[in-house]
């Protein structure tokens, strides 16, 4: 993702994440996320922090119903 700070054409993205909290909190919040190699196409910029997980599960070719 980029920098708003260093690239006049991003824009900033704010968390929902009480600043008052250090710990303990979800947020429904996309997270930004990139990778490389196989199964590298699901990580395209923005996820659903739900879909983290699946996303991982099958860039490395395992069933999780198992």
């Amino acid at each position: 993702m980029a920098n708003p700070a260093r690239d006049p054409g991003a824009e900033l993205q704010t968390g929902n994440l009480p600043f008052d909290q250090t710990n303990c909190v979800h947020t429904v919040e996309d997270v930004a996320i990139v990778a490389s190699g196989p199964g590298a196409q699901r990580f395209n910029g923005f996820l659903d922090n739900t879909e983290v997980f699946h996303a991982i599960i099958d860039a490395l070719g395992i069933d999780a119903r198992k």
